[in-house]
């Protein structure tokens, strides 16, 4: 849909009709007072000024990954690494997509033994929660042992 887009929008091909959406914002509630303010930004290096933005009071991120492409990823990750957030791992599970290990895709996506690593459809919102819920487990886990 755009110049910036054309490289790495390949996918779609050329019936794609729409462009990528560049910030999301959502609240959810997990447990009582317990409550999360999700912003979403694409992991392409033409949004790092957003990541920058949204980066500022975060606590940590969620990263998303699509196992048909994983490479896809690694400006995401690069950035979150980058601007030294905590973050967890969420493979995205589309039907028909390759299945990879847990060890293959930590050797790919070049993961630390300590990020959190979860299977996600995210489409699903008790499966979107769940993966939310180990991000969240990770950051608790990661204050309490540097306390």
């Amino acid at each position: 849909m755009t110049r910036a887009g054309a490289r790495v929008d390949t996918r779609g091909g050329r019936t794609r009709t729409t462009t990528t959406v560049a910030l999301d914002f959502g609240r959810i509630t997990l447990d009582g007072d317990l409550v999360l303010y999700l912003f979403g930004t694409p992991g392409q290096q033409r949004f790092l000024p957003a990541w920058r933005d949204l980066a500022k009071g975060a606590l940590g991120a969620l990263a998303l990954v699509d196992t048909r492409d994983p490479a896809a990823s690694f400006d995401a990750l690069g950035n979150l690494e980058d601007l030294d957030l905590s973050f967890a791992v969420a493979v995205n599970a589309f039907p028909g997509s390759p299945v990879h290990s847990e060890d293959d895709l930590r050797v790919a996506l070049d993961l630390l033994p300590s990020t959190p690593l979860v299977g996600c459809d995210a489409r699903h919102a008790r499966s979107s929660v769940l993966a939310l819920i180990a991000l969240v487990r990770h950051l608790v886990h990661a204050a309490t042992e540097s306390s």
